[in-house]
């Protein structure tokens, strides 16, 4: 089977050709896959991994308590951009957003700062980074 992928390693964006000799008894493997199409040695490691298990890095927001109150009584939050630290496998991305809806930030945080680290479907831990600092808030 041969797939067609656009390379995002770099920001050449390489049209790749990936060549995968599998059959239901050898799923695919770095070792029946063959990549060509790339322009640098990045395209090769990622089209194998695409293949193989899809991974990106998840960027998104969570909610940031300033402490303050609406003139209704109301907390006040506003959205503190995170992301993770390292690429996650993509199959796992919504049941990974949903346990960071729950995340509310309530101390002051620095740019890299991390956040939170969840546990991941496979176990692993997965930290999360603050994009920017609170104090950019004001």
């Amino acid at each position: 089977m041969i797939k067609q992928l656009i390379c995002i390693a770099c920001p050449r964006g390489c049209r790749l050709s990936v060549h995968i000799e599998d059959s239901a008894e050898n799923p695919p493997a770095a070792q029946n896959i063959e990549v060509s199409g790339n322009s640098c040695p990045k395209g090769i490691v990622y089209g194998r991994q695409e293949i193989i298990r899809p991974m990106r890095t998840l960027t998104t927001t969570v909610a940031y308590s300033t402490g303050g109150t609406k003139n209704s009584g109301e907390r006040r939050y506003m959205r503190l951009p995170i992301k993770t630290v390292s690429e996650i496998p993509l199959k796992d991305m919504d049941v990974t957003i949903k346990k960071i809806r729950s995340i509310i930030v309530s101390k002051p945080v620095r740019c890299g700062d991390i956040i939170a680290v969840l546990k991941g479907e496979d176990g692993s831990d997965i930290p999360l980074a603050a994009c920017t600092s609170t104090e950019d808030f004001a």
